[in-house]
């Protein structure tokens, strides 16, 4: 890469006027700028290959990314194409300046950095089949006040994910999930199934299209979080506006230990502590709509839906511990502060008579670059979540249950290529409502209202 800006810098000075670039070829790049950020994001899509972004890139280096990205637009979602757009905005005139001095016959050689759009691309022959995933090895505390059942313990996790790309538009994708728990006082909670989760994701024409199961982090994430069949268009309405349909299904919460006589103490499958918005989940379809949009360094998104009424499945004795949530909606902001801080918040509401409401806020310090050595990132949250204010809101396996003030704090840090150590720290206040009772095991923690509970863990962390 020197070797070629030296080239280049040689030719820009013995070149006539018309061929200079409009700006400085060579002057920083911010990183706070929107156009670094839009890389950033397709380098963390995996749009981009790894390392292509680093905190001192220039003018010239970006309209290198710009180039390499446009020549791959036909294989971008729409969402990556805005990000395209917005960075050939930014260094169209840097990428044009760049191809002229090279079609002129520039000394600079034809090199694996040059633009990629100057080689003439390989055919890409289809299918591809790719993997990736991660492992991890976690030990956790979990301590809540006047619990018998707090634990110290231990697990090992694998994510195993596959992307199918069966042509330039479409792809199909799976995820499996094991985990392996080894408790304090025993071993217990072993999970393992291949292929929880399989879907298609593709587009037609600018509209791109997801459907299968999946995991779906939906609006902020406040509302939605979780594994569930469905289908979500996705509708690019300008360059930094799009809006998303879906119409979804609820994981995990079928099956035997759903019956009305289990659901009267609290035994459900799934995350127990996110359903007390709806009464039954396995009767449960959920519908909305999410716009979102981006403004230089400040984003959001407004996202608005609804369900069919489940109550009366439940027994008519126990229809007082759910509420029967039909509508809800959720807003969310991030602004970006500079190249180090980070800020956002995020509010949902439901129309339960009461406990109606959840809201997120939260800053966050760098950012952890799974490629790049010493680089780490820390977040600091603050969570109020209503018991009937979110429906499948992300419980953070078991950390961060409903009905809860949670206060945390995170930080991740890569200590070798692809070696990630992360740590969480949190304090917690439960049954804020006073009701209780999620689980019928737990219950004894919450004998009184607003029961204190402190969770920690600590893993490393390897991804492939």
């Amino acid at each position: 890469m020197n070797k070629l800006k030296m080239s280049l810098l040689i030719t820009l000075l013995m070149a006539p006027p018309a061929t200079v670039l409009a700006a400085d070829p060579f002057a920083e790049v911010a990183p706070t700028d929107a156009a670094y950020q839009a890389a950033v994001q397709l380098e963390t899509d995996g749009f981009l290959s790894p390392g292509s972004m680093n905190a001192h890139m220039t003018r010239y280096d970006m309209a290198i990314i710009t180039g390499k990205a446009a020549a791959r637009e036909e294989q971008a979602s729409p969402a990556q194409r805005e990000l395209i757009a917005r960075l050939n905005q930014e260094y169209g005139e840097e990428l044009k300046g760049i191809k002229r001095i090279f079609s002129a016959g520039s000394a600079a050689p034809a090199t694996e950095n040059a633009p990629a759009d100057e080689k003439k691309p390989a055919e890409v022959k289809y299918p591809q089949v790719k993997f990736g995933g991660n492992v991890h090895v976690r030990w956790d505390s979990d301590k809540t006040e006047g619990s018998t059942g707090s634990t110290d313990g231990r697990h090992m996790y694998l994510s195993l994910e596959g992307d199918m790309q069966v042509n330039k538009d479409w792809h199909a994708r799976f995820q499996t999930e094991n985990k392996n728990r080894y408790l304090s006082h025993h071993n217990q909670g072993d999970e393992t199934q291949f292929g929880q989760r399989i879907w298609l994701e593709g587009k037609s024409g600018v509209t791109g299209i997801t459907v299968g199961r999946r995991w779906w982090w939906l609006g902020q994430g406040l509302m939605f979080a979780h594994s569930m069949d469905g289908v979500k268009l996705d509708v690019p309405l300008s360059k930094n506006t799009s809006l998303s349909a879906f119409y979804m299904h609820p994981d995990g919460v079928k099956g035997d230990t759903n019956t009305p006589a289990n659901m009267a103490v609290g035994i459900m499958g799934g995350n127990g502590s996110s359903y007390m918005s709806v009464g039954r989940y396995d009767h449960a379809e959920f519908f909305g709509i999410n716009l979102s949009a981006r403004k230089g360094n400040l984003s959001g998104s407004l996202m608005l839906g609804g369900n069919a009424h489940t109550v009366d499945a439940v027994t008519k004795d126990t229809i007082s511990e759910y509420a029967d949530v039909t509508r809800w909606g959720e807003a969310g902001l991030s602004y970006q502060l500079n190249k180090d801080w980070r800020l956002g918040a995020a509010y949902s509401r439901t129309n339960a008579p009461s406990q109606k409401d959840s809201w997120r806020l939260g800053v966050h310090y760098k950012d952890m670059h799974g490629e790049q050595p010493g680089t780490y990132g820390v977040g600091l949250t603050y969570l109020h979540l209503g018991r009937y204010g979110t429906l499948l809101h992300d419980d953070f396996w078991g950390y961060q249950w409903a009905d809860s003030n949670i206060l945390s704090l995170d930080m991740e840090v890569c200590v070798a290529p692809h070696l990630v150590w992360r740590t969480y720290y949190s304090w917690q206040t439960r049954n804020l409502s006073g009701k209780g009772g999620y689980w019928q095991a737990i219950a004894a923690d919450y004998a009184t209202p607003k029961t204190k509970r402190r969770v920690f863990f600590t893993e490393l962390a390897a991804y492939f």
